[in-house]
């Protein structure tokens, strides 16, 4: 019933551009479930307005949008549910967010929706600090390529809020995903270095002097984005020695 309800009022929003457009939005966002062509501000503002079950205890609504996500078959129904979490990772106790949502990471398989979990995760990570890091050390070693980006883009997230863990435990989450043979997760080992150096900027550029041949171009060029001119030259040239 509210799977329903919030794809019609989805399809009635669908702009004519996009049943005419030649621009594949699944390729771009590397996608399965099919996409309706609604973009993020028409989406949000969908949110926004409400549906049946909206003025309903968050507690109860939750229940409503995990219910949603596992039946969801569409992207942008899928991105409704992720608002919600989005919304209330503040309001609602993190013990009793975090088992549902962090469930729904297994469902994912695009970016969009890989970071926009990343970002409810790093907001109860700061209320939750040990055990939500002690998942994305598993997740760390998952089989799941979007569970081992969520090791280190949830981490990269949470230090660019000023929030510490400590230099260890943080690097050997990425130190174990140098090697890894997927895109995202590799982005996201290179965000999550730039992130580091934030805090850990003499053991950070240790770590990147000591690796930077073994660290693949996709996380070389965002691990680098933060420090001076001077340094990223001095990486450029021990990579070329490789």
């Amino acid at each position: 019933m509210y799977l329903k309800e919030i794809e019609k009022k989805l399809r009635a929003k669908i702009p004519k551009s996009a049943q005419t457009s030649y621009f594949d939005p699944e390729s771009y966002m590397g996608t399965q479930y099919p996409m309706l062509g609604l973009d993020v501000p028409i989406q949000r503002k969908i949110f926004k307005e409400g549906y049946s079950f909206s003025t309903l205890p968050p507690r109860e609504q939750l229940k409503i949008w995990d219910l949603v996500w596992k039946e969801a078959q569409i992207f942008e129904v899928l991105t409704q549910a992720a608002f919600f979490p989005e919304k209330h990772s503040g309001k609602l106790d993190t013990n009793v967010l975090w088992p549902v949502i962090s469930s729904w990471i297994k469902k994912v398989d695009n970016w969009g929706h890989s970071d926009m979990l990343s970002s409810c995760f790093y907001k109860m990570m700061m209320v939750e600090k040990k055990m939500i890091f002690s998942q994305l050390k598993k997740w760390n070693v998952s089989k799941n390529p979007w569970e081992r980006r969520q090791s280190v883009v949830t981490l990269a997230m949470y230090h660019r809020k000023n929030k510490e863990i400590g230099f260890t435990p943080c690097i050997q989450l990425v130190e174990n995903l140098l090697n890894d043979e997927d895109y995202f997760v590799q982005k996201g080992v290179g965000w999550s270095l730039r992130e580091i150096g934030t805090k850990y900027s003499s053991e950070t550029w240790k770590f990147l002097k000591k690796n930077v041949q073994q660290i693949s171009p996709t996380a070389f060029s965002a691990s680098v984005e933060k420090i001076s001119v001077e340094k990223k030259e001095e990486l450029k040239l021990l990579r070329k020695k490789r």
